[in-house]
């Protein structure tokens, strides 16, 4: 039994299935849900890259605005309110279990989105409680994965985002955002399955949710993939775990790459795991050797 997912688990099983979506209480404080959205920023000039959004836009440069300190243009404002305890208590203790299993430290912060409902990873550092990177988790987001199926797909999500981060931590040699995606699901599936031996989780809600995700833009450079195919990505990492083919992240990790590569993926050698001397440093910095290179951005990214 994996130690990430404790026995208080299965204690929250009738609280977990009745969970209100974020609109319905206003007056319960954050205390509870310290590793997630009461979180002390790091204060960065500059801009930086977001990855792996929930929604069907693709990679998308960010800043800190300049009027308040609680926004982040291009992707919303920290999120400061009220939450109910079961469903602070859920967040805190899958982002626990994924960051342990995944074997990543970064924070999952909440913002309300400015947009569509989103959720997206950067590398860059943006926390002392994060060395590989941020999650960021949109309020509207998860008010419609409840509206949508009681929110199952809200763990599939996190599994998912932090799954970007192992991505950028392990520098996955596939460049493409629709590869690198699909890969994404195939881990969402896969922490997803893993986690119904321990919480209850309806698989097929979380399917679905993916499903919901999909595009059709081909010739869009941040095409995520149509609903079919991340669909048949997150049903093949529920198969490996399942099955006992991947009985831990880096074996699903590696799993994944191969799943991809069986759909077409190729290999892009340029970006093979090599020095990440530079990773996680802050998005106003230069510390690479040829002083050219910009760390704010993704490092499959760059060209």
């Amino acid at each position: 039994m994996l130690p990430s997912f404790s026995p208080r688990h299965r204690r929250m099983r009738s609280r977990v299935v009745t969970l209100l979506p974020l609109s319905a209480l206003v007056a319960v404080s954050l205390t509870a849900f310290a590793q997630t959205g009461r979180i002390h920023l790091s204060r960065k000039r500059g801009s930086f890259y977001l990855v792996g959004c929930a929604s069907d836009r693709g990679s998308m440069k960010v800043s800190w605005s300049t009027i308040n300190p609680n926004r982040i243009n291009g992707i919303g404002t920290l999120y400061q309110g009220a939450i109910p305890p079961p469903l602070a208590a859920s967040l805190t203790d899958d982002c626990s279990a994924v960051r342990q299993i995944y074997g990543v430290n970064a924070p999952m912060i909440l913002v309300t989105e400015e947009g569509s409902p989103n959720a997206a990873a950067t590398q860059i550092v943006l926390s002392p409680s994060g060395s590989d990177g941020t999650v960021f988790f949109g309020t509207k987001l998860i008010t419609n994965e409840f509206q949508l199926d009681r929110g199952y797909g809200i763990p599939t999500i996190i599994g998912h985002e932090f799954a970007h981060v192992l991505q950028m931590k392990n520098r996955l040699p596939v460049s493409s955002v629709h590869w690198r995606e699909l890969h994404a699901d195939f881990m969402a599936g896969w922490f997803t399955a893993l986690r119904a031996h321990f919480r209850p989780q309806n698989v097929d809600a979380s399917a679905l949710s993916i499903f919901t995700k999909g595009d059709w833009a081909f010739n869009d450079p941040g095409h995520h993939g149509t609903p079919e195919e991340r669909l048949a990505a997150f049903k093949a990492g529920v198969i490996a775990q399942a099955t006992g083919q991947a009985m831990d992240a880096d074996a699903a990790y590696r799993q994944g790459l191969e799943y991809i590569k069986s759909q077409g993926a190729e290999e892009d050698i340029t970006d093979a795991k090599g020095d990440d001397s530079n990773r996680g440093t802050t998005p106003d910095s230069d510390d690479s050797p040829d002083g050219n290179k910009d760390d704010s951005v993704p490092y499959f990214l760059q060209k």
